[in-house]
């Protein structure tokens, strides 16, 4: 074999060790997706494909006769009152609710972290505190507010004590400012953690450089300290939004199925619909659910693309 014919096979071989090679890299690199398999799959099997099968009844029902006729279910879950009613009242709750814990969560997470600046242990036992509503039951939840809400609770108690009159916190708006508090005791927790976490990572060389220019507090947590806290500020409201979709066990738990019009929200819809067997109109108030928590994911992931960048 010639020089040329020797060259020719050695280029042949080190070209096959660079491909093993890089399969290889390619392989150990990556090795860590194999511990998101099994969830990936179980996400795939148990929601994804029920999920795009069940779009199948939104055009289709059953007519009866072991059959199927053709029907428009989005036109008429859109033309139905209760869904309308249940639209308006899950948005009024993320209007309402929404700015009312971001106020409390971040006031009370710059108060325990001005207080742990001083006072190490106490903080780190106010942030054990708050966070405990977040993680009981929600039958615990529900005993709460029967203790303090009912007709003979607590605070009807103390009210007729002094005027002789107590209020239905069941009924029309009383019963929305009554479950606004409960969101707030319950979700609130989380957000106040993750917000103290965030201004604890502030440069503290920055926010002396601030007091040493004249900087007061007020400008010093509006100009310095939270603007470098927007992307945990912006992760808080998305939990948020998903605790007023998860406020539905609590509606079910002290309501049932049918709770005030001011608090029929679309998980009530879903589920009296499913029960009545009218799954087209589940699947669309599903599918409306779904729509939106994807827009929400996908705002929070562009924000956080222009805060990187």
């Amino acid at each position: 074999m010639t020089a040329y014919g020797h060259t020719t096979m050695n280029k042949m071989h080190n070209s096959k060790r660079k491909n093993k090679a890089s399969a290889v890299y390619f392989i150990r690199g990556r090795f860590y997706l194999l511990y998101f398999l099994p969830a990936a799959l179980g996400f795939v099997f148990f929601y994804v494909l029920p999920f795009l099968i069940s779009l199948y009844f939104i055009f289709f029902e059953p007519d009866g006769a072991e059959g199927m006729k053709k029907i428009n279910g989005i036109a008429a879950a859109f033309s139905n009152s209760a869904f309308i009613l249940a639209l308006k009242n899950t948005f009024l709750l993320l209007l309402l609710f929404i700015p009312a814990i971001t106020f409390v969560s971040i006031a009370v997470s710059y108060l325990i972290f001005k207080i742990g600046q001083k006072f190490a242990k106490t903080g780190r036992a106010l942030l054990s505190v708050v966070l405990i509503p977040y993680i009981i039951p929600s039958v615990a939840v529900v005993t709460l507010w029967f203790f303090v809400f009912d007709g003979s609770g607590v605070l009807n108690f103390i009210l007729r004590s002094f005027s002789g009159n107590g209020f239905d916190f069941e009924n029309g708006i009383l019963a929305l400012f009554a479950l606004m508090l409960v969101f707030l005791w319950k979700y609130a927790g989380i957000n106040i953690v993750i917000m103290t976490a965030a201004f604890s990572f502030v440069p503290k060389e920055t926010v002396e450089n601030a007091r040493i220019d004249g900087c007061n507090e007020k400008k010093l947590f509006f100009a310095i300290i939270f603007p470098q806290t927007k992307k945990p500020f912006y992760f808080t409201i998305l939990l948020s939004v998903m605790g007023i979709f998860n406020l539905s066990d609590e509606i079910y738990a002290i309501w049932g199925s049918y709770p005030p019009q001011t608090l029929y929200t679309i998980h009530n819809f879903m589920t009296n619909t499913v029960l009545k067997m009218e799954y087209y109109k589940s699947i669309t108030a599903a599918v409306v659910f779904s729509v939106f928590v994807i827009l929400c994911a996908a705002l929070y992931i562009v924000m956080e693309k222009r805060w990187d960048g």
